[in-house]
């Protein structure tokens, strides 16, 4: 680093001329990329730690299949796995409620996110007339929250500013062809937030089982004997 102070004079106003003066500091090249380097290592190990603090359970399978990798092979990799679906296997047909519920729901989500609304949102939103530009560059609706069901998901989306629920209404129809849904509904609204449901198919062409059982035939009843 070099420091280089160049002297301004003042005319006319009796100033002294080691009073005043301008410094530069000259950074070497190395040191610029190596500060820049840091922080984009920096950025990166942080993200990496966030992510470790969010999704514990994919780390702790990841740190299983290397620890098992390490002492039994690829043969102990694959004997894991298989023991794994089979509990897996075991578990949906005991307590199917608790498997959905703890893995069923979850492995939806993950799958529907990547495959659907990952792909699809910012450029269905785009062709829907909710995509606006603002001081801060480009907004859209962002979505919040995504709740999967075997037929159905309930999207909660953020509204971006100078947008109001009927904005969005307006949309559904639009936005169901965009994610290639079978129907968009709104859900719920809640102050800059609305709630869309988005059914993948018609509810109504698999048949329902009625849950109790049906009355047998109804033994007759001898009326005049009754009204004696």
């Amino acid at each position: 680093m070099k420091v280089v102070r160049r002297y301004e004079v003042g005319i006319g106003d009796g100033r002294e001329p080691s009073l005043i003066y301008r410094e530069r500091i000259f950074v070497p090249l190395w040191v610029t990329l190596l500060g820049r380097a840091a922080k984009g290592a920096g950025v990166v190990i942080t993200r990496l730690v966030w992510w470790m603090i969010r999704h514990p359970v994919q780390v702790a399978a990841v740190l299983l299949v290397l620890v098992v990798r390490h002492a039994a092979g690829w043969l102990g990799v694959l004997a894991v796995l298989m023991l794994v679906l089979g509990c897996g296997l075991a578990w949906r047909r005991r307590w199917p409620f608790s498997y959905e519920r703890h893995i069923g729901a979850r492995a939806r989500r993950w799958w529907r996110w990547r495959r659907v609304y990952s792909r699809r949102w910012a450029e269905t939103m785009d062709g829907c007339g909710l995509v606006e530009s603002g001081t801060r560059g480009v907004v859209l609706p962002q979505i919040t929250r995504l709740q999967s069901f075997p037929d159905r998901d309930l999207v909660t989306v953020r509204l971006p500013a100078g947008q109001v629920p009927s904005d969005v209404a307006g949309a559904c129809e639009a936005i169901s062809h965009g994610l290639l849904a079978w129907r968009v509904s709104m859900a719920g609204t809640w102050p800059g937030r609305v709630a869309l449901l988005v059914q993948w198919r018609d509810p109504l062409t698999a048949p329902i089982s009625p849950e109790l059982p049906m009355p047998g035939p109804v033994p007759s009843v001898d009326r005049e004997a009754a009204n004696r």
